[in-house]
């Protein structure tokens, strides 16, 4: 990087994370409704999960603005705030936290299929001490047919669950950030117009 350009970026992550954290803020005496339903307590356990997710992710894009590394500190504020989607959305919808697990039950069914079939042998004789993920997938489908809204979490686009967080901050946040952001992960980005004007200054002919 140029000269200053660290700095000037280091200062911009700042400004973001000021607004994360301001709107994190923002949950400081909030409640979920109706406490004592099965839901509301597996959301309780969502959140937390995902706030301490949040706060090493948040550490590691730090560390890398301050090293300069833009491209990867986008890629990983972009994670940072689905996640914070996530808790919002959950927050407002404690109910559809059925198809967020089944979502991650049907994940890691997945990941656990594509182990047995490419991986190492599993270990025998290990006894099996929790509830296996095709358990939990079952679990989860029927809870979530007889209480959540959605219809599948995967359906359920990002920013949809920001529109319905009811929280406009987040909403002005997707529509500032997330498209940038996801651009670095797909490689369309300005990053790569860049790179490309770099090669043949801002007069250069493409043949």
């Amino acid at each position: 990087m140029k000269s200053g350009e660290t700095e000037r970026l280091l200062s911009a992550w700042y400004d973001h994370a000021e607004e994360l954290l301001n709107i994190t803020g923002a949950f400081a005496g909030h409640q979920i409704t109706a406490p004592d339903t099965p839901h509301d307590r597996e959301v309780a356990k969502v959140i937390v999960f995902k706030f301490a997710q949040a706060v090493r992710t948040f550490r590691s894009v730090i560390m890398l603005a301050k090293s300069g590394d833009g491209t990867n500190s986008l890629i990983l504020m972009r994670a940072l705030f689905e996640s914070l989607v996530d808790v919002a959305y959950l927050i407002k919808n404690p109910e559809d936290v059925w198809r967020y697990l089944e979502e991650a039950a049907d994940l890691e069914l997945k990941l656990r299929r594509t182990h047995d079939q490419y991986g190492p042998p599993a270990k025998q004789g290990s006894a099996q001490k929790r509830p296996s993920a095709a358990d939990l997938w079952e679990r989860f489908s029927q809870l979530a047919e007889d209480h959540s809204s959605c219809k599948s979490w995967r359906r359920l686009s990002l920013r949809s669950r920001s529109e319905k967080s009811g929280y406009p901050d987040i909403v002005a946040l997707y529509k500032l950030v997330y498209p940038t952001a996801s651009a670095y992960v797909h490689g369309a980005s300005g990053i790569l117009l860049d790179h490309i004007r770099g090669l043949g200054g801002a007069d250069n002919e493409f043949r």
